[in-house]
């Protein structure tokens, strides 16, 4: 599922309890470091891994926050779609068929 703003992602987050959230550092109302927070503080969302995405050129104080927040790892946008699933994979332990509904089989 998509959200457009960091609010719209903890309602989302919140509703639907994901395996795993792919977020955005630059949002508009709420960036990803704000979102990641309160994701935190929640304790039904506290354990969800966080992948962080992040343009080059906010790299270098993205991955200062990376380290220091325990974030389970981040995409350089653009990215592409193999490194998206390796990094996805890597977190949730498992195969990801790349289908955008999950194994179909």
């Amino acid at each position: 599922m998509e959200a457009h703003n960091g609010e719209d992602a903890l309602i989302k987050a919140v509703l639907f309890k994901p395996d795993l959230i792919l977020l955005d550092v630059m949002m508009p109302k709420m960036n990803g470091w704000e979102v990641y927070g309160k994701l935190k503080e929640h304790a039904e969302l506290k354990e969800i891994p966080v992948i962080m995405v992040t343009a080059v050129s906010q790299l270098d104080e993205s991955f200062e926050n990376i380290n220091a927040q325990n974030i389970k790892g981040y995409i350089k946008k653009p990215f592409d779609f193999s490194e998206l699933i390796k990094t996805i994979e890597k977190n949730l332990g498992q195969a990801v068929d790349g289908s955008p509904f999950g194994s179909l089989s």
